[in-house]
């Protein structure tokens, strides 16, 4: 059996704060009986989450895993699905690319623009990954797949993980090659709008017990889909994309073994889905003139040697990756007229200002990125009776060249390119003492120090040359936990945890300072680092011989010189975008997750039922530089942290039944919803409110499995982002599409 976990809603009225449980997933035909205390052992998900082994339900925090069952019953292969099973969470599909997407937990990294990194912690089996201005705010695609567990920390986590994982961290756990059993694992799927993919997945014990070998596969083509643009006759979203994975396992004796990975993804998938609401009337069918597509590359090659030093355990690690991408999208909603004038084009940015022109018009965007990352992490982990202890190093250097073309505005046309390269390093450790039989204290601390080095060049086409010449500069921190927990029962523990966070600050790619009448309004040349320390007091407890578990949670998080995105409120070129820091901000929070699982069911089917409800409530003090606060010509701040959902909710069911000749039926729901929240930090235009369904039925023999699926099964067409008053731009939501999956395992 695998092991997986999961975060659901019950009643969003039910409950008021937060839970986290592993579960066990069915791969087999026919489903045994099971009590619920074989049920509960079953369910002690082992999680990496502190860089030790240790049970989920143990951990003092409030920590998501999904494993293998519910990665396959949920489809989690981007940072959108896992963000759906996550409350108090806010994904962002910026405008609909999948090089800009990015998840926001408790509030943690709403500032977003160039040169501003991510605010959520991104890792793949323990490596920091991101960075970049094109993708590097998300778990990369070659990471997402072949996955054996995401873990999922809420709350800034940077003693153990270090920079920007300021709301929270999301690691991604690849599987590792078998050496007890050799295997072969077929599988195809239909999509609807003419979509197929093949899948291939091999373990390969060469010598058993000591080297083996996985191989992982994968094709995916889509010929259509849901954007079409009749002017061009094709489809916007149409993708082609292959992931690869080869990996060895080598336990050199019963104390050592070295894992080695070598990674490699490539697609060419749509461009653009983001559209305007008073230039375009139906936003799945685009009358657009220009290229509209992307196109991405990812390489990893990873090697991790782990041993037994009799006295404590080490891990070494070292990770390269390359990521290279462009895509083209056009801007103005409209098609030029033929031929082709470009004296007689209006300004298409009056068009993404809000006021439709007519159709004589040309605007196109083009950027792209090369970026490259080297990684190295060494730490040493041991214990004893009552005492368990860590310390580690790490180290990275990652290099960043992105540019970006904008054509057609008339006025407003510019090139820009950005080189960015950023060296970091840091020591670590961290302790538990077991003071009493219940009562346990711990702490971490890391020093980390990051040196940026970034020069940008903007040539504006009215003649005027814009150069940021260079942002040099060391940042320092020191961030820390400290936890505690005491167990009130076998099967109820309280835990409180105070930790830090920070991300670094940088260069505004557009510093221009803008003359109105007698007023001339400053815009910061640079931002400073963010801060975060957050205070949570949580309670996780097991009920029915471990069968139900409810935890809950409530924490308050400080934020100090919080990054915001901004803008001066104007037009045409006096339109500039800024990166600032806005002040002290604070998050109240209250969360709660249950989770049920019986076998007890009639003919012995088995019910898994979870929920999870999450209240939150940012605010901020905002102080911007005095020029830019006093100044009437900049648009109003609000008082409210952007991004910040202040109801969401989770919810699935998954059963299990039992069926003749050793066959297994099985069926799960997933629901997931939000409500309230700014998504800008004027606050003047809402978050979405999605509340949405996906399905999963099938039935599975002993060595295959026949699944059918539809995502977005009501069919809602609340949109991914929200209309914003000042650009009346947004994103539309995938309608409710069907897929079926095959797979068919041979050995094992």
């Amino acid at each position: 059996m695998s092991t997986r976990y999961l975060n659901v809603t019950v009643s969003a009225m039910a409950l008021a704060a937060m839970s986290s449980a592993p579960i066990v997933g069915l791969g087999g035909a026919a489903l045994a009986q099971e009590s619920a205390s074989e049920i509960a052992e079953s369910d002690k998900l082992v999680v990496t989450a502190r860089k030790r082994e240790e049970s989920i339900q143990d951990v003092p925090s409030t920590l998501s895993a999904f494993g293998e069952d519910d990665i396959a019953r949920f489809e989690i292969s981007t940072l959108e699905d896992l963000e759906s099973l996550i409350v108090g969470a806010e994904f962002i599909g910026s405008n609909g690319n999948p090089f800009a997407n990015e998840i926001i937990i408790r509030g943690g990294g709403v500032g977003r623009f160039l040169n501003v990194d991510g605010g959520t912690g991104i890792y793949a089996n323990g490596i920091n990954v991101q960075g970049g201005n094109f993708g590097g705010r998300s778990l990369w695609d070659v990471d997402t797949f072949d996955v054996q567990r995401f873990e999922v920390l809420k709350g800034p986590q940077g003693a153990l993980y270090g920079r920007n994982a300021l709301g929270g961290s999301i690691n991604a756990i690849s599987k590792k090659p078998n050496l007890s059993a050799a295997s072969a694992t077929v599988k195809a799927g239909i999509y609807d709008n003419e979509g197929y993919s093949l899948g291939t997945f091999v373990d390969a014990p060469i010598v058993e017990d000591v080297f083996g070998l996985r191989l992982a596969v994968e094709y995916f083509d889509q010929e259509e889909g849901f954007y079409f643009n009749p002017v061009t006759d094709d489809f916007i979203d149409a993708t082609e994309e292959i992931q690869m994975r080869a990996a060895a396992l080598w336990r050199l004796n019963e104390n050592w073994d070295a894992h080695v990975q070598i990674d490699y993804y490539d697609t060419e998938r749509e461009g653009s889905s983001t559209y305007n609401v008073v230039a375009t009337q139906d936003p799945f069918e685009r009358d657009l003139d220009d290229l509209n597509r992307g196109e991405k590359t990812e390489e990893s090659y990873y090697a991790a040697l782990r041993g037994d030093l009799d006295w404590a355990q080490l891990d070494f690690i070292v990770n390269h990756r390359e990521r290279e991408g462009s895509r083209t999208f056009d801007q103005d909603e409209g098609v030029a007229a033929d031929p082709f004038d470009p004296a007689a084009q209006v300004f298409c940015f009056s068009t993404m200002m809000g006021a439709f022109v007519p159709p004589n018009q040309r605007c196109t965007s083009t950027a792209g990125s090369v970026f490259d990352r080297t990684t190295v992490e060494a730490r040493l982990s041991g214990e004893t009776d009552r005492f368990d202890w860590i310390v580690g190093a790490d180290w990275f250097d990652s290099f960043d060249d992105f540019f970006q073309t904008v054509r057609g505005r008339n006025f407003a046309d510019r090139d820009v390119s950005i080189q960015n390269d950023t060296t970091s390093w840091s020591i670590f450790g961290g302790t538990d003492f077991e003071v009493t039989d219940r009562f346990t204290v711990g702490g971490e601390l890391r020093y980390t120090t990051e040196d940026k080095d970034l020069a940008s060049l903007a040539v504006l086409t009215i003649g005027v040359t814009q150069v940021d010449t260079e942002l040099s500069e060391t940042f320092e921190y020191i961030t820390w936990t400290a936890s505690a927990t005491y167990e009130l029962t076998p099967s109820a523990l309280v835990f409180g945890r105070a930790g830090t966070g920070f991300r670094t600050g940088g260069r505004n790619l557009d510093g221009r300072d803008i003359v109105v009448g007698t007023e001339t309004l400053v815009t910061p040349d640079t931002f400073d680092e963010e801060s975060a320390i957050s205070y949570e007091l949580g309670l996780k407890t097991a009920f029915l011989e471990d069968a139900l578990i409810w935890n809950t949670a409530v924490f308050y998080v400080d934020y100090e010189d919080l990054i915001s995105t901004g803008n001066t409120g104007l037009t045409g070129l006096d339109w500039v975008n800024f990166v600032s820091n806005g002040g002290v901000a604070v998050l109240f929070c209250g969360l709660s997750e249950v989770k049920y699982v019986t076998s007890d069911l009639p003919g012995g089917s088995r019910l898994d039922v979870r929920g999870g409800v999450a209240y939150m409530d940012g605010e901020i003090d905002v102080s911007l530089p005095e020029l830019l606060a006093e100044d009437s010509s900049f648009p109003p701040v609000g008082d409210q942290i952007s991004r910040v959902p202040e109801w969401s909710f989770t919810a699935s069911a998954k059963l299990d039944v039992p069926l003749p000749k050793d066959l297994t039926g099985f069926g799960s729901l997933k629901y997931s919803g939000q409500m309230g929240g700014q998504q800008n930090f004027q606050n003047t235009a809402d978050l979405p409110e999605p509340h949405l369904l996906d399905l999963q039925v099938g039935i599975a023999g002993e060595s295959w499995r026949l699944s059918g699926n539809v995502r977005n099964l009501t069919d809602s067409d609340e949109p991914i982002r929200a209309i914003s008053p000042t650009s009346n731009l947004a994103v539309a939501r995938e309608p409710r599409t069907w897929w079926v999956t095959f797979t068919k395992t041979f050995g094992g």
